[in-house]
């Protein structure tokens, strides 16, 4: 190659990659969806879940959790999720194949709600708690199904 070509190609694709996507296929790669509920709402479109439920997306090496903005088609860190006047933090965890999610849901007039999620990755089942401040407790048992990923997403 031509000693002369070589500088001025080397900034080219230095240039072009610093221009590249954000994301990094790699990283989606480890990004699963987990859609957990009763039967009749298993058969909604991957559509009706990411318009109108929470699906869980998560890394399945670290357990670390994501939420997607739907109008930039991206995934963020889940730490914390404002809905209304109402408040949650998130904490996760991988122990196995069991999904260990921690949600604490917290109210404008200092009520909380604790929730606790273990999911088996293997056998897509869900059990869930939740612990009332005023001491009511709810246990659920869901199924669970993978859905896709959005055509196009990035992570932040």
């Amino acid at each position: 190659m031509n000693k002369l070509l070589a500088s001025p190609l080397a900034i080219c694709i230095l240039v072009l990659s610093a221009c590249s996507p954000k994301t990094d296929i790699s990283e989606l790669e480890v990004i699963d969806v987990l859609f957990c509920a009763k039967r009749n709402k298993l058969s909604l479109s991957v559509d009706e879940i990411y318009e109108t439920k929470y699906p869980w997306i998560f890394n399945k090496e670290s357990g670390k959790l994501y939420e997607r903005d739907m109008d930039k088609n991206e995934l963020y860190p889940l730490e914390v999720f404002i809905e209304g006047e109402s408040k949650f933090v998130y904490e996760s965890k991988l122990n196995g194949n069991i999904l260990e999610i921690e949600e604490t849901e917290y109210y404008p007039v200092n009520e909380k709600i604790y929730g606790k999620y273990l999911i088996d990755l293997d056998k897509l089942k869900s059990k869930s708690s939740y612990r009332y401040s005023d001491g009511y407790k709810e246990r659920y048992k869901d199924d669970c199904i993978r859905i896709p990923l959005p055509d196009g997403i990035t992570i932040r």
